[in-house]
Formats: C-alpha cells, sequence, structure tokens
C-alpha cells in the first residue's frame, strides 16, 4: 500500500542526512568550483527524472525489456565521460566500447522483436 516513489524519496533523504553528517563530523569544506555544481544538477536532474519515468513505466514492461533498459545507463555513462563540454575528457578503453556496442545492439533488437506482433493462425 505504500507509494513506489516514496521508497526513493526516503532513501535520497537519509542519503543527504548521513553524507552532512559524515561532512560535519570530518570538518569537510563544502567549497565547490562551479563546473563542479553544474555536473551535480545536471546528473542529479537526469538521474531524478530517469527513475521516475523507469519507476512509471515499469507497470508496462516485461522485466526483461526494464533490465534492457536499465542497461542504457551503461551506455550513457561510456558517453558523458567522454564529452570534452564537461571537461572530463575521460577516454573510454577499448573493450567499453565493444561491451557497450553489444548491449546498445542488444536493446535495438529487442525493442524491434517486441514491436512486431505475431499472430499464429488459428487451426
Amino acid at each position: 500500500d505504500i507509494p513506489k516513489l516514496i521508497t526513493p524519496g526516503m532513501a535520497g533523504l537519509f542519503c543527504v542526512l548521513f553524507s552532512f553528517c559524515y561532512i560535519v563530523i570530518n570538518d569537510i569544506s563544502l567549497a565547490l568550483s562551479v563546473i563542479n555544481i553544474t555536473m551535480a544538477v545536471i546528473s542529479g536532474a537526469l538521474v531524478g527524472v530517469g527513475l521516475i519515468l523507469y519507476t512509471l513505466g515499469a507497470k508496462y514492461l516485461p522485466a526483461a525489456e526494464l533490465i534492457l533498459l536499465s542497461l542504457l545507463e551503461v551506455i550513457a555513462g561510456i558517453f558523458w565521460v567522454w564529452l570534452p563540454i564537461f571537461g572530463v575528457n575521460e577516454v573510454p578503453a577499448t573493450n567499453t566500447m565493444i561491451g557497450g556496442i553489444i548491449i546498445l545492439i542488444a536493446i535495438v533488437f529487442q525493442g524491434l522483436k517486441s514491436r512486431k506482433t505475431q499472430t499464429l493462425p488459428m487451426p
């Protein structure tokens, strides 16, 4: 009977509380550069919106397709650290690119397969 979005929301609040306590106890500075703040806000917004949409759409897809869809995060992570506009400029390894391409191909084929409605002739 508990709404599905309450649990991730409460988990986020507990993470904020524990992180704040850790920062205060260890006397860590909260000063960040503008680019780090921008990246954190964009990341938080994208992850938050993505999880909300994922949760809302979970009732319309089978579990296997949801798992494949969640693997898109791996591919997006490779892409985001590769973008030079954020200043990360991390170059992914060859095996990382190969794995990302394999995951992307699997997702595309599964999506194409699920779009086709297969009807068997009635005997």
